[in-house]
């Protein structure tokens, strides 16, 4: 087994770092934009670079918060936040600046990216960056969302948006079929009720995207790790693929029978289209993330929150979203306590206590939590009270490999192939095949910063 290990943050580990980002599929899009243009003026005020990937509602809140952060350091430090067209447009920039080691000293990176990102080499974890409050801010987070940014003992990012998978429920549609939605407990209760409901009227009963996180949160709910061993968030670094496990083909098996008869609907990966068929009443019941509730309350129909089908109390559903990094190549200490201070206010009651009422994602901390759950109503109360709720476990911490990103687009093509027809064994076995592989070229890689 590969034990964790902090590399060397020199020129030939982030060059290497560049190879890698290609070799995993990270490094797909053209490069944008130029340099950072970090500066620190003889006075000591501080000017750092923070990319970020994400847009709509919670890129104008994202906005809004660095030019609060900005007035209230104005004189000392500047930080000047510039959108890079979305994740993978900003890892792609990333492998493209750090071959010169022009790197920003702030990054937003989803969940995928976190394993990567950790075993870099150039990245500062933020528990060391803040010092004596380390310990602090890292007990401030929800269990669970410490159980997925905390790998052996140390937080490595802020997290900054973060999202659970919940079930939206169509209360018209439910109602016509005679479903009661307290009885939606587990996946048998759920896949039973959609059938019930395409049977009674001619509905697709259920539908989620054709996307890969779906089927990690499905071993998540169904108390399987997705990656080995124990999910990559030990001391030891995740290595393998769990996509043949029989009780999650099982699972699929189910899935692709109710995709034969129109009882689960395959509507593709638009969130738009996805909400917007639960609003017309197409569909009865939606799986997606708790980052779409504010889509789904503009629909202004009659719709219920509800926890995901789980198979047991004991397990529940991996967080998702991103977080906030440090990039410590070629930085010196006035960059990093200044980066320190950003990274305090992300993880700040200012920051974290309108995310829910402003973006429909959930906050990190329990004391935000706490706060939003005062002027929630019922449906946001199920969102705080799901995060709150599941227990931080390896398999709720979700998988932490490595190679995810280009084992997730081989993912994504299995469940598309499954949703036409295609059989779910044949088709894990081969993403299982292919992860081995892409497992092995990661490792591969990691190997060469570490010597």
């Amino acid at each position: 087994m590969t034990r964790l290990s902090r590399p060397r943050a020199a020129r030939t580990v982030a060059r290497t770092v560049a190879a890698a980002l290609a070799a995993t599929g990270l490094l797909g899009v053209a490069a944008c934009g130029g340099g950072t243009a970090e500066q620190v003026t003889a006075d000591g005020a501080v000017t750092v670079q923070f990319w970020y990937g994400v847009s709509g509602a919670a890129g104008d809140y994202l906005k809004q918060k660095v030019a609060e952060f900005n007035d209230a350091h104005r004189g000392r430090i500047t930080v000047e936040a510039s959108y890079q067209g979305g994740y993978q447009d900003t890892f792609a920039k990333l492998a493209a600046s750090i071959q010169t080691g022009d790197v920003p000293t702030l990054m937003q990176a989803s969940d995928v990216q976190s394993a990567y990102m950790r075993d870099s080499g150039i990245v500062e974890p933020v528990q060391d960056l803040l010092g004596a409050d380390g310990r602090t801010v890292a007990d401030g987070l929800l269990p669970i969302v410490r159980n997925y940014y905390e790998t052996a003992g140390t937080l490595w990012s802020m997290p900054m948006f973060v999202s659970q998978p919940v079930m939206y429920l169509n209360n018209a549609v439910l109602r016509e079929a005679g479903v009661d939605p307290a009885g939606l407990r587990t996946f048998d209760d759920v896949l039973g009720a959609a059938q019930t409901i395409h049977r009674v009227t001619g509905r697709a009963g259920l539908t989620f995207p054709v996307d890969s996180w779906w089927a990690e949160q499905f071993a998540a709910a169904s108390d399987r790790l997705w990656c080995t061993p124990g999910n990559g968030v030990g001391d030891t670094r995740a290595t393998a693929l769990n996509a043949d496990d029989p009780a999650l083909l099982d699972l699929w098996d189910r899935l692709a029978a109710m995709y034969a008869d129109g009882s689960l609907a395959n509507l593709g990966t638009s969130g738009d289209k996805l909400v917007g068929a639960l609003s017309a009443g197409t569909v009865g019941i939606l799986f997606n993330s708790s980052g779409g509730f504010s889509a789904v309350e503009k629909a202004k129909i009659d719709v219920t929150v509800a926890p995901m089908p789980r198979v047991s109390d004991r397990t529940g559903s991996a967080p998702g979203g991103n977080s906030l990094w440090v990039l410590k190549e070629g930085k010196d200490d006035a960059r990093l306590r200044a980066a320190a201070e950003f990274v305090r206010f992300v993880g700040s009651a200012a920051f974290q206590g309108d995310v829910l009422k402003t973006t429909g994602y959930l906050p990190s901390t329990a004391e935000a939590a706490q706060a939003a759950r005062a002027s929630a109503d019922a449906n946001r109360r199920v969102l705080l009270d799901n995060e709150a709720r599941t227990p931080a476990t390896p398999v709720t911490a979700g998988c932490h490999l490595g190679a995810l990103n280009e084992v997730r687009a081989d993912v994504r093509t299995a469940m598309a192939r499954i949703a036409a027809g295609e059989s779910p064994r044949e088709q894990f076995a081969e993403v299982q095949d292919k992860a081995e592989t892409a497992v092995r070229r990661y490792e591969t890689r990691v190997e060469a910063t570490q010597k």
